[in-house]
């Protein structure tokens, strides 16, 4: 009843938790401490992804989900847990969300002339669905590595770990069993900032700004850091089990969108920090100890007992 009262007059206010706090939440940690843990476990799917595409089909570790039918009807592709792997545990770093990174426009003063900026919209393809905002600002728009995983699914090729951009909105009833944690590459060193940026998230070509005085188009700068996504597990999922993520689609939605798509309640980022601060301490003990046995061992939840 206390969690329920507590969920009900946040909603009431419009208060929403951030990303690190739903991490935290379910990693029993600080949210400072749920971001470096969610970017060390996403460098290490990173540093996965580097060697399956450098070993191609023969890279002997396998990743978590593999891109099958969603089990929604015609929904086409979706990501499922794997059926040969044991269950994903709460707070485990599910897959990375590949795609192009447009980081938010620089505040500019406007001139004496009261010029500012013009920033370019984002040109949302296959109705928006790809297009995923992240906290802090700039976006993630995954519509072509989407495209490149359904041709990798057709051809019978492994997708990778790279996969949460084929994960569909949960159908009506059903809730997500993930959550989007931004990645900000640049923590976890410069060495994988470059990686990133070559295989996962690379830095937009368009214009970053047009100056509103002259005309000229703006590049992002080289030196920009890249960021991106990780989906946490928001609950234990078993194998087989389909990965669903709240689009969190919003506004006047277009007919072809409206056909499939149901709001996921409002209040559920809360229910799912409310759920995690309510685990008893045996079960917060006994998700510890997994987690150090798959830290001394293979990453592959599979390979454990």
């Amino acid at each position: 009843m206390r969690a329920w009262l507590k969920s009900a007059a946040r909603s009431a206010l419009g208060i929403t938790p951030t990303c690190n706090e739903i991490a935290g939440a379910l990693l029993k940690l600080s949210p400072r401490e749920a971001k470096a843990s969610v970017t060390r476990a996403a460098t290490a799917l990173l540093r996965a992804e580097i060697s399956r595409v450098s070993a191609g089909a023969s890279a002997d570790r396998r990743p978590p989900t593999e891109v099958r039918a969603s089990s929604i009807p015609n929904a086409g592709l979706g990501i499922h847990a794997r059926f040969d792997a044991r269950a994903m545990r709460r707070g485990d770093v599910v897959a990375l969300y590949a795609g192009v990174f447009h980081p938010p426009a620089p505040p500019v003063d406007a001139g004496c002339d009261d010029a500012g900026v013009i920033i370019p919209q984002p040109a949302a393809g296959e109705d928006g669905r790809y297009l995923l905002n992240l906290e802090g600002g700039g976006y993630v728009d995954g519509a072509t590595h989407a495209r490149t995983l359904r041709e990798l699914h057709d051809r019978g090729v492994c997708a990778g770990w790279a996969t949460a951009a084929l994960a569909n909105h949960p159908p009506a009833g059903t809730m997500p069993n993930v959550e989007a944690v931004r990645v900000d590459w640049e923590d976890a060193g410069e060495e994988t900032r470059r990686a990133a940026r070559a295989i996962v998230n690379p830095m937009t070509t368009t214009p970053w700004y047009v100056d509103g005085g002259t005309g000229i188009e703006v590049g992002v700068p080289p030196s920009y850091p890249t960021s991106g996504v990780a989906f946490i597990a928001t609950r234990d999922i078993d194998p087989g089990e389909e990965i669903f993520f709240n689009y969190r689609l919003g506004g006047t939605l277009k007919p072809s969108i409206t056909a499939w798509y149901t709001p996921v309640p409002w209040g559920t980022s809360w229910a799912i920090v409310d759920d995690a601060e309510e685990t008893s301490d045996e079960e917060q003990r006994r998700e510890r100890e997994w987690r150090e046995r798959r830290d001394r061992g293979d990453w592959d939840s599979g390979a454990l007992g």
